[in-house]
């Protein structure tokens, strides 16, 4: 029944949106459109055969996606496989089973999405001395070919399907051609960005790749419910998350989920690039408010040392242990911290302060810093103290009584200012703008 369904490109083509969507695939471009036609409303069905929707995603993000596309009346059915697609009752209806148990979907459009392959057919490669391995153009290194003269960039040569890396690779290619160096592309800070909604973006080491690979790892998390921007712009679901090495502080990995996440990469991608530490990354000044205090946010929790967010010791050193992350117990531990930020929203206790304060203490430097924000975290508890009723409470308490003391003071008389007004022949006071006309 594939001629049934449409692609990606048909999609776009639709004269209307269709009241219900099945979605045969769960990988990127499957999860984009899901997202865009139940935001139009439409009832969207997603089929996946992986365990997993969006199976390079961290599964707490994946957790979001899910529970924001859940809200809109859209479902998820993981370890599925699609037997068949048929007409049913003037519309269409999807044949899948899971786990031994059969089921069925009925749409008025489905939608193939289960990935592309490279495109090299007609390219009659054998005749121009490139090789091909499962229709994927074979080069070395520095993208050359086996053919002399022949280079090759983009998907046709398998790797990281994007644009913005066959970009990438387009220019080291370029630089070889013309003898301007032996680029050899480097993609570990590769960022992939999906457009959903929230819009989902990652860069490097993700927890689930560390765990399988035994690699320790610290992870810092920072909600965008605490974000003042992201609360002005009404989307605060989500966070941006950090993950580096315990011993250097080296960012090895950052993922986001959440608004405009897919621009917030960049400055992930920058770092992760370069080889920048955490310390690098939060000693840097972030305008306020802005999205991408977020990343110099998580930086600081991953380090214990947050300020708008509670410190939790879980979150700031995690040692990676083998063996995936099921999604199930990703979801759960998401929900979990969920619970936990919304609770926490608030500065956590402060360190004791000296009692004897000296302008050397308030200097900006890197060895005052644990003081001064601890200074900083007892300033702010006992703002919210006074709030509450202490100090501030008398304060308040005294400026009501001053307000109604004066209150009760006799008021003084208003003046009649239409006394004052120039007079007309028959006596009736005249509007400033008419004074001529008593002439």
């Amino acid at each position: 029944g594939a001629e049934l369904t449409i692609d990606s490109d048909q999609i776009l083509e639709l004269k209307e949106v269709p009241r219900r969507l099945a979605v045969i695939g769960g990988g990127v471009v499957g999860m984009e459109f899901a997202a865009m036609f139940a935001a139009l409303g439409s009832k969207v069905t997603v089929l996946e055969m992986l365990p997993q929707v969006l199976a390079m995603v961290d599964s707490d993000l994946v957790a979001v996606y899910t529970k924001h596309l859940s809200g809109l009346g859209g479902e998820i059915h993981t370890n599925s496989k699609v037997s068949r697609v048929v007409k049913q009752n003037g519309g269409l209806q999807v044949q899948f089973s899971t786990g031994g148990e059969g089921g069925a979907v009925d749409a008025d459009q489905v939608l193939l999405a289960v990935g592309r392959v490279p495109f090299t057919q007609g390219l009659d490669a054998d005749k121009a001395g490139v090789k091909l391995d499962r229709g994927r153009v074979v080069v070395d290194e520095h993208l050359h070919t086996d053919a002399d003269g022949i280079w090759a960039i983009g998907d046709v040569i398998g790797g990281i399907m994007l644009a913005h890396v066959a970009s990438y690779e387009g220019v080291c290619a370029v630089e070889n051609i013309a003898g301007h160096g032996n680029r050899v592309p480097d993609y570990h800070a590769a960022p992939n960005c999906i457009y959903t909604d929230p819009e989902i973006a990652h860069v490097g080491l993700g927890e689930k790749e560390a765990k399988e690979k035994g690699i320790a790892v610290k992870v810092g998390r920072f909600p965008f419910a605490a974000s003042g921007r992201a609360l002005t712009l009404g989307q605060s679901e989500g966070y941006a998350k950090v993950l580096a090495d315990p011993e250097t502080g080296k960012l090895l990995g950052a993922h986001i989920i959440g608004p405009r996440a897919t621009d917030l990469i960049a400055e992930a991608t920058l770092a992760v690039q370069n080889g920048l530490t955490l310390e690098q990354l939060d000693l840097t000044i972030h305008a306020h408010p802005t999205l991408p205090e977020s990343l110099m946010e998580a930086a600081l929790a991953a380090q214990g040392r947050a300020i708008h967010i509670a410190n939790r010791r879980s979150d700031t050193t995690t040692r990676a242990a083998s063996g995936p992350t099921s999604p199930q117990g990703g979801e759960a531990n998401m929900q979990n911290r969920e619970k936990d930020m919304a609770a926490t929203i608030k500065p956590s206790t402060p360190p004791s302060v000296p009692s004897a304060i000296t302008p050397k203490l308030l200097e900006l430097k890197k060895d005052n810093r644990d003081f001064l924000l601890g200074l900083h975290r007892q300033m702010q508890l006992i703002r919210r103290f006074e709030g509450r009723g202490g100090n501030g409470g008398r304060r308040r308490a005294r400026a009501e009584e001053e307000r109604l003391h004066l209150h009760q003071l006799p008021r003084a008389r208003p003046r009649d200012r239409s006394r004052h007004r120039p007079q007309g022949r028959d006596g009736r006071a005249l509007r400033q703008g008419n004074r001529h006309l008593a002439r």
